[in-house]
C-alpha cells in the first residue's frame, strides 16, 4: 500500500542520521567493473534524532538482508567519489506514534568525501504500528556534520486511518501505478 498526501500537508522538521559502530562488508562476488568502478554493499546501525523522526536502525543477525538496519550498495568510481542507495528500517517515533519505517536513500559521495541525496519514507501499509500511514520525503547532507552523521530536513505528516494530516481533509490511498495506464472511456 502507499499513500499520497499534498505536499502542502507535510510537516518539515530538522535531525540527523549517525552511524553507530562500524560498518560489516556484505561479500558481492567479482565487484569491479569493466569501467574501473567498484560495487559494494554494507550493513550499518545507526540512531536518528531530532524534530521528526526518533529512533533506532539495527541490524538484527541472521534477518534476511535488507530486513533490518541499514543495507547500503554502493558504486565507488576511479575518482573516488561514489553513488548509492540505502534502506533504512528503522525503530521510529513521530508525534508521539511509534512503529516500523522503510526509508529508501538515494545519494552521492564527492570525491572530497561531501554527501548529499534524498530519500523518501516507503513504509505504509498492515504491520507497521502506529506509524503505517506515515507519508514523506527528505534530503541529506553531511556538510558541516561530524564524520559518520548527516543533517537530515524531513517533510513528513501521519495520513492516518483515512484521517486527517496536519489539520486537512482526508488523505486517500495510492491505488498504485496500474490505474494510469487505463482507458478512461472504457471505466476500466
Amino acid at each position: 500500500m502507499h499513500i499520497t498526501a499534498s505536499t502542502r500537508k507535510l510537516g518539515t522538521y530538522v535531525g540527523t542520521h549517525t552511524q553507530v559502530g562500524p560498518s560489516t562488508s556484505v561479500p558481492l562476488g567479482p565487484n569491479v567493473t569493466e569501467s574501473g568502478n567498484t560495487l559494494v554493499a554494507q550493513l550499518n546501525n545507526a540512531i536518528l534524532k531530532g524534530a521528526g523522526l526518533t529512533g533506532k536502525i539495527t541490524v538484527v543477525a541472521g534477518a534476511p538482508l535488507g530486513s533490518t538496519g541499514e543495507v547500503v550498495v554502493a558504486t565507488i568510481h576511479p575518482d573516488g567519489s561514489q553513488s548509492f542507495e540505502a534502506l533504512d528500517n528503522c525503530a521510529c517515533r513521530f508525534h508521539g506514534h511509534k512503529g516500523t519505517v522503510a526509508i529508501m536513500a538515494y545519494g552521492r559521495t564527492s570525491k572530497n568525501g561531501v554527501t548529499k541525496g534524498l530519500f523518501l519514507i516507503t513504509s505504509g501499509g498492515a504491520g507497521r504500528g502506529g506509524l503505517a500511514t506515515l507519508a514523506g520525503w527528505g534530503t541529506f547532507s553531511s556538510v558541516g556534520q561530524r564524520a559518520g552523521t548527516l543533517r537530515l530536513v524531513e517533510h513528513l505528516a501521519i495520513t492516518g486511518r483515512g484521517g486527517q494530516a496536519a489539520g486537512g481533509p482526508a488523505l486517500r490511498a495510492f491505488g498504485g501505478m496500474s490505474g494510469l495506464n487505463r482507458n478512461p472511456a472504457s471505466g476500466r
